[in-house]
């Protein structure tokens, strides 16, 4: 056992209420966090069979006249406990603690006395309360405190003086006791060892470092050298066991994959965890982004800092090339399962819903539907063991500050720096390395995961010219399942910033102040605009995009392109180190001024395809617009690929429609789909020209406002000139429009 602890206001409080209840052989009802430090204390006393620490407070708590007393405990797998511990500043360590000291607590409660019901609650954590009968209560207001120590001020309702007020406490008990959400344990039920059930977007892993502050039940002992760490669940444990105990002589072949290493096993209240040697250090993240910022302040140094970003990011990618060589011998597919991508994108979205009440219950409905389909077509293709590989998991190892080291590299050769890292970067984190995901999950990590530390904008001519230079080296049956698997670990990434900003925003400041606000919501639009269908979760991510915060700072990807290549040669080459280059890429010329239009059409039209483009010459003349459709194709040309990558291009998507055009698959499955995707993310604007008739209200573009004007068929006008003069028109005045919006955005 701890220390005896102190007793506090909050411990004689709980003994009046105890007396109170004897005396008037009443009932008592009590709402807490927990219990008060020493009442805790002399529970597990009583339990352990300690008969000197036997106190008045027990012999009350064992009162034959006391009728019932009802418990109602904070749920320690709930937002409002987590909430109210990210308020006081709590660690991981320390939520992992607290939850235990509740759940020892409730199972001691229940076997001292059959008249002791606890529950778990799941309510918002404002009030403490004790209510004798229903003619006494005991009300105190947490504020910033937990309500058990001597900072929260008690007062006392009696009923005959305050009988509306004290009425109204019992019946708010009464009412979440009986909610659907609230627990009633049963005696002899270990519950403090069951795995915990937070929400699933809390990072729950739990470190034990030297200095940690200790109280309550025992913790582990622990060197300076060594750090404990606990995972949410056994499988983590034991994956994180298996590659910090790689063999030495499989470690001394590696050349970027540096593995932490652990000391021994542990088995204690907390469940079971490791002890690993201490690596003192930043994470590679917060050196790139010190990094950076000395990028931006120091233009002697760019280039010197920039090829050292460029090493780290080089060397990652080597890690993760050796760490796959590995992983069946370390830990064999017969032992790992596959990633659950659907039920996490659900439970995800799930999680952050309710603090989102402005959005529609239908659009939340429909984007879980999606969330289901892309997660499944993704666990079909998951097959490789997921590292988690991105600059978070790795660790500089030199206990000077970050601003410190990321200084001393200026003065130093670019070959001492390669050194450098050959010795101080070490691999940490391999708890998800028992689960199979896609193999382009981890690659996306790195090419897409640390640039969250960068501030600045993005426009759609810069995105454009990203994922044209990537798509230009992704093998044909990888890019649909890369931008899929982006999509979805984009959106989870998204959920869970929005989820501790609401939830636990001071731990919220603490791992995530370093990235651009809503970052990942940008990514998450990208990927969606490049995975085919998937329109409600796009939906959902428009909504969400709405409500980010005003004046968010995005993400330029043109600041990296010159940085891309060893990155999307890894991609390409499947992680082989030796090909892996450091030379830039050439950036694409400047865009022309004119706006491209994309006109899709079907054959059976195509005298009405050149009657559309002679309407347009005068604009074109101009050098207002750019025109293509099928006939630019070179002869042996990838005409598939060529019409993809010039409908994503296009400023201007035009349907010339007809029966034909809906008839055809090609149109329906890849034309129209793309465009009216890149059409709801503003990306491209969408422009029916209805040539003849059609039911158009049947339509998937039927919202889209069609030319001529009114929706009237083109062969329909008793003159047809008539007809594209109008359409003619409507062009002119979107060319304006959208050209005034170029102006404004640059």
């Amino acid at each position: 056992m701890a220390e005896k602890p102190k007793s506090t206001k909050s411990d004689e409080e709980l003994l009046k209420l105890l007396l109170k209840a004897s005396t008037q052989r009443a009932e008592l009802r009590l709402m807490r966090i927990g219990g008060p430090r020493r009442f805790r204390y002399d529970v597990f006393s009583f339990k352990k069979k300690n008969p000197n620490d036997v106190v008045e407070t027990i012999n009350a708590l064992l009162s034959p006249d006391i009728r019932l007393i009802k418990i109602l405990l904070a749920n320690p797998n709930g937002e409002s406990f987590l909430k109210r511990l990210d308020m006081e500043g709590a660690s991981t360590w320390k939520i992992w603690r607290v939850r235990c000291h509740i759940f020892l607590f409730a199972e001691n409660l229940l076997s001292i006395n059959k008249v002791i019901n606890v529950a778990l609650h799941n309510e918002e954590l404002i009030w403490n309360l004790g209510i004798v009968g229903d003619q006494e209560t005991l009300v105190t207001a947490y504020g910033l405190g937990t309500g058990h120590d001597d900072s929260a001020k008690a007062q006392w309702l009696k009923s005959s003086e305050y009988g509306s007020l004290s009425t109204a406490f019992y019946n708010y008990f009464e009412a979440i006791s009986r909610r659907n959400d609230t627990i009633w344990l049963e005696c002899n039920k270990n519950y403090s060892k069951s795995e915990p059930r937070w929400p699933s977007l809390f990072k729950g892993n739990a470190i034990l470092a030297k200095e940690e502050h200790r109280d309550g039940i025992e913790e582990p002992q622990i060197e300076d050298h060594e750090v404990c760490k606990i995972c949410t669940y056994p499988q983590s444990n034991q994956a994180e066991e298996q590659w910090l105990s790689l063999h030495e002589k499989y470690r001394k072949k590696q050349i970027g994959f540096r593995p932490a290493k652990v000391i021994r096993s542990l088995d204690n209240l907390r469940g079971k965890g490791l002890i690993l040697e201490c690596y003192k250090g930043p994470t590679l993240f917060e050196l790139s982004f010190h990094l950076n910022n000395l990028i931006t302040l120091n233009n002697d140094g760019t280039e010197k800092y920039g090829g050292i970003l460029q090493m780290l990011f080089k060397d990652t990618l080597i890690s993760l090339s050796e760490f796959q060589r590995l992983s069946n011998s370390v830990l064999p597919v017969s032992k790992r399962t596959t990633y659950p991508y659907a039920e996490k994108l659900c439970a995800a979205l799930s999680d952050i819903q309710r603090h989102f009440p402005k959005i529609s219950e239908s659009i939340w409905t429909e984007a879980k539907h999606d969330a289901v389909t892309l997660g499944r077509e993704l666990e079909s293709e998951s097959s490789v063991p997921f590292r988690d590989s991105h600059l978070k998991n790795r660790i500089w190892h030199d206990d000077r500050p970050v601003e410190e080291i990321a200084k001393s590299f200026l003065q130093i050769t670019q070959e001492k720096v390669s050194s450098l890292i050959t010795n101080s970067v070490i691999d940490i984190d391999f708890e998800t390395t028992w689960l199979n995901v896609t193999p382009y999950d981890d690659p996306f990590h790195i090419l897409f995961f640390e640039h969250s530390i960068y501030d600045s904008n993005i426009s759609s001519e810069q995105r454009s010219l990203l994922l044209r230079k990537y798509e230009s080296l992704f093998r044909p049956n990888s890019e649909s399942y890369f931008w899929r698997t982006g999509l979805a670990r984009s959106l989870r990434e998204y959920c869970r910033r929005l989820w501790y900003r609401a939830v636990m925003p001071k731990t919220y400041e603490r791992r995530y102040s370093m990235e651009s606000p809503d970052y990942y919501l940008r990514l998450s639009l990208l990927c969606s605009s490049r995975s085919n269908g998937y329109l409600k979760l796009r939906r959902l991510l428009e909504a969400l995009e709405v409500q980010a915060e005003e004046g968010a700072r995005s993400y330029n990807f043109e600041e990296v392109l010159s940085q891309q290549e060893s990155r999307i040669s890894f991609l390409n080459n499947e992680c082989r180190d030796d090909i892996i280059s450091e030379q830039p890429l050439s950036p694409d010329p400047s865009p022309k001024n004119g706006f491209k239009i994309f006109i899709a059409y079907a054959h059976q039209d195509e005298e009405y395809l050149k009657k559309f483009i002679r309407c347009l010459v005068p604009l074109k003349r101009l050098g207002m617009i750019d025109l293509w459709h099928d006939h630019e194709i070179l002869v042996g040309s990838d005409w598939d690929k060529k019409i993809r990558k010039e409908l994503y291009d296009a400023d201007i998507i035009v349907f010339l429609v007809s029966y034909d055009f809906l008839a055809s698959e090609y149109i329906s499955s890849v034309e129209v789909n793309r465009a009216l995707i890149q059409h709801e993310s503003k990306q491209s604007t969408v422009v029916p020209i209805i040539i003849r008739a059609v039911p158009l209200e049947h339509t998937e573009f039927s919202h889209i406002q069609a030319l001529p004007s009114d929706g009237e068929p083109v062969v329909s006008w008793p003159e047809e000139d008539r007809a594209w003069v109008n359409i003619d028109e409507g062009f002119r005045k979107l060319i304006i429009e959208k050209k005034a919006s170029r102006s404004r955005n640059d």
